[in-house]
């Protein structure tokens, strides 16, 4: 009888306090992508293809001393800390030509153009010029 009293004593108390695990507390404030992308003083900057202008994503950028680190978000946008300046940023992407640039101070932002690798083949003697893109397309087609 003790038992079922005590075990409806701890139901009671436990559902009388609101659950509040792993919830967001109303006083912390979330920066969306646009206001963290527009932080002073944070190197900031966008990849694109030199060809097409469109976005590299997820290339990876470092600096010569190995203490900034980040990744190109969907829209070839990166944001790396604050460091010391002048630094070196070396950007690496598979399929493209390594890129180093030198920055003097924080810009308002950096376009950095990075030039796709180009793979030659011969069919029959002839030397055709095939991109990784559509080399990767082929593999996958023979996966599938």
């Amino acid at each position: 009888m003790k038992i079922k009293h005590f075990t409806l004593l701890i139901l009671v108390l436990v559902l009388h306090f609101p659950l509040q695990g792993q919830t967001n507390s109303p006083y912390q404030i979330e920066l969306t992508e646009a206001e963290r992308f527009q932080k002073k003083d944070f190197i900031r900057g966008r990849l694109t293809e030199l060809n097409t202008n469109s976005p590299i994503c997820f290339a990876d950028i470092t600096s010569s001393d190995k203490t900034l680190f980040a990744k190109s978000n969907s829209k070839g946008e990166f944001l790396l800390s604050p460091g010391s300046f002048p630094t070196t940023l070396k950007i690496r992407k598979f399929g493209y030509e390594d890129e180093t640039i030198i920055l003097d101070s924080p810009k308002d932002s950096v376009l950095i153009s990075l030039t796709p690798l180009e793979v030659h083949k011969s069919y029959s003697g002839n030397k055709k010029l095939l991109q990784y893109e559509s080399i990767f397309k082929k593999a996958l087609e023979k996966f599938r």
